[in-house]
């Protein structure tokens, strides 16, 4: 007899967490992607708020203050894309498809520096608005 068990196992996106209080700052550091894209916080579409515009095609080379942070806490992340005439949304703290494989390609390089290399979303369908 044999027994075969499943284990639910709820994909997620990662979230960043301050390891030291501070200002926060973004900064887009290049890419390509068919996509025209905005990168800010938030945990949905009405919380969304963009600090960086027109990514990657118009990548500002100036870092955009974020707002102050305390050791410890967290910071959602999201992405807005419009391609072919539709809207995708990416958010880091989101369980669906292309917010997991927009914010799993992390790497924590230092105590001071996040680094994400978000995938273009808008590959994975079925999030689209």
């Amino acid at each position: 007899m044999y027994i075969l068990a499943a284990i639910p196992f709820l994909a997620h996106a990662e979230v960043f967490v301050a390891p030291v209080s501070g200002t926060l700052y973004v900064k887009c550091v290049g890419g390509m992607a068919g996509a025209t894209s905005q990168f800010g916080t938030g945990t949905s579409v009405g919380t969304f708020v963009s600090y960086l515009f027109s990514i990657p095609q118009s990548c500002p080379t100036n870092e955009v203050t974020v707002g102050s942070v305390v050791a410890g806490q967290s910071v959602p992340f999201g992405i807005h894309s419009s391609w072919n005439g539709a809207d995708y949304w990416a958010f880091s703290t989101g369980t669906d498809q292309a917010s997991v494989v927009s914010f799993t390609d992390v790497e924590q390089q230092s105590r001071h520096g996040w680094e994400d290399y978000p995938t273009d979303r808008s590959k994975h369908m079925g999030n689209a608005s």
